[in-house]
């Protein structure tokens, strides 16, 4: 993103789409266990981040960053787990703030799940590629087999 479409607050539909994508890949390849750094992400994400899971807890930046230090490693490559991001749209940009809606969707083994992801970015020079995200709302629109309405645990 340059300098300048940053200073005047002209964010495109492509530049929002690339910062998500961009930080998918990033957790991909951490969980993958293929890179051996957060840093891009942890200077993607605002101080007081919130992310809202799709069992609908309220989670801070430090727990949920806690949570993907701990996910190291945890798949084998993209064979054993990856993230599809599609859909993107903007859906309102009011200053140096920017609402933007896109679909995750989360295949392993054994499952494929979709999500409906909701994303507040604020527009900050400073953040990686000019969008500090500021809080992500995901919601189920595709259950995994054993779901919580089935029985299971809902934080996957």
């Amino acid at each position: 993103m340059s300098g300048a479409a940053i200073a005047s607050g002209d964010i495109t539909p492509a530049m929002i789409e690339d910062e998500i994508r961009t930080l998918h890949v990033e957790f991909e390849r951490w969980f993958w266990g293929r890179s051996t750094s957060l840093e891009r992400v942890e200077n993607a994400l605002a101080d007081e981040f919130l992310f809202i899971g799709t069992n609908g807890r309220v989670v801070p930046r430090h727990d949920l960053m806690e949570g993907i230090r701990a996910a190291a490693g945890s798949y084998e490559g993209p064979e054993s787990f990856a993230i599809e991001v599609a859909e993107v749209k903007v859906v309102w940009h009011r200053g140096r703030l920017v609402s933007a809606s896109y679909l995750e969707i989360h295949r392993d083994a054994s499952n494929t799940t979709t999500r409906q992801s909701s994303v507040v970015f604020e527009v900050d020079s400073t953040a990686p590629d000019g969008l500090r995200w500021m809080s992500v709302h995901e919601t189920w629109l595709e259950l995994p087999p054993d779901s919580p309405r089935t029985g299971a645990d809902s934080s996957r």
